[in-house]
């Protein structure tokens, strides 16, 4: 599978509620003057893979209900704001987030596969796929703005910008893993992902690459045989792909056969979901979840309560309801089967496990 396929698939998706009306036979999307109201504060973004697995005939699909805009969106609840895992303030550099002792976070990439409706990071600036020349540095933990503040990120050389994230991390011995995230780091492609991990495996203290990505879902030809060679190729660091997925039906032929490639590569596969009203919030769906999860020898690592973001409060599911939903899954699974649930409270030096 060449870069190609992927890159193409990625310029594809669809953008905007008329022709994502049109696809699933949905008119009514895109006559509604409230969705597009919502759809330009937070555009659509879908990818005809994952567009493929949706119900067209369920107007309450589970996959729909993750990627299309609700008028729901423009409530304001108390409690949801635009920024509450505060990452702005945790930011030791740009575009690094140093949260958690021993490890470092970087934003490698503003860009996504799909834009989630409920996604945490779903105000800040984000780009198409592709250089965006509108992208501007984010301020750093001091609010001071970096001396490159006039020059757009996509625009810095894709070297410059692993150096300048890179920076602190060579400077402190006590970061021992690396997390890629974004945005997906996966929409990077594979030059600029192979000058991130070549350099991270230079750095002797770091023990430990970690990258989070939605791509195996929604657009599975990503995984392929240069990122395997990439996440591999070094002899003292463990690479590890956290594969973000909510619902059993995000699980076709496709996933499998890529995850399993990695797999079989020697590239660990763990999986992160987020607890979404009306999406996964009932015992059947997470149990089918995680037993097709670990079938396909991906191991469940974290369930997330939602994370509260403005615009996503139809989508909570309360902590007692989801202890209740844990104490099912302790009940029918395997225990290496169950992901711990878990909470991000900004300030706390790790996550809060609540069950």
């Amino acid at each position: 599978m060449t870069e190609v396929q992927w890159k193409r698939e990625l310029e594809q998706s669809v953008r905007d509620l008329h022709t994502l009306g049109v696809l699933l036979d949905r008119p009514e999307l895109s006559a509604d003057p409230a969705a597009e109201s919502v759809a330009r504060e937070y555009p659509v973004l879908v990818p005809r893979p994952f567009l493929a697995k949706i119900d067209k005939t369920d107007p309450d699909d589970p996959l729909l209900a993750q990627v299309c805009p609700s008028i729901r969106e423009m409530e304001e609840v108390p409690g949801f704001t635009r920024d509450p895992l505060e990452e702005a303030g945790a930011a030791k550099t740009n575009r690094c987030l140093n949260k958690y002792h021993g490890r470092t976070l970087i934003l490698a990439s503003d860009a996504c596969a799909v834009h989630c409706r409920f996604c945490f990071r779903k105000h800040f600036p984000k780009e198409n796929p592709g250089p965006s020349p509108q992208e501007t540095i984010r301020p750093d933990q001091d609010g001071e703005t970096a001396s490159e503040e006039t020059t757009p990120f996509s625009a810095i050389s894709p070297m410059d910008r692993v150096c300048r994230q890179l920076q602190h991390v060579r400077c402190d011995p006590g970061i021992d893993e690396v997390i890629l995230s974004g945005g997906d780091p996966l929409t990077l492609d594979n030059f600029a992902l192979n000058l991130y991990v070549e350099e991270i495996f230079r750095i002797s203290h770091v023990k430990r690459l970690r990258i989070h990505t939605r791509f195996p879902v929604m657009i599975p030809s990503r995984i392929d045989s240069d990122l395997s060679e990439i996440l591999r190729a070094s002899k003292r660091c463990a690479s590890y792909m956290v594969v973000h997925v909510n619902h059993p039906g995000e699980l076709d032929d496709a996933f499998r056969e890529k995850i399993g490639t990695l797999i079989d590569r020697g590239v660990p596969i763990m999986s992160q979901t987020v607890l979404l009203k009306k999406v996964n919030d009932c015992p059947g769906v997470l149990r089918k979840l995680f037993a097709d999860l670990v079938d396909m020898r991906v191991l469940p690592y974290y369930l997330h309560l939602l994370d509260k973001i403005s615009g996503t409060s139809h989508f909570e599911v309360g902590q007692e309801e989801a202890r209740v939903l844990m104490e099912t899954m302790v009940r029918s699974l395997p225990g290496y089967a169950v992901p711990r649930l878990v909470r991000e409270v900004p300030g706390e030096k790790s996550k809060s496990f609540l069950f």
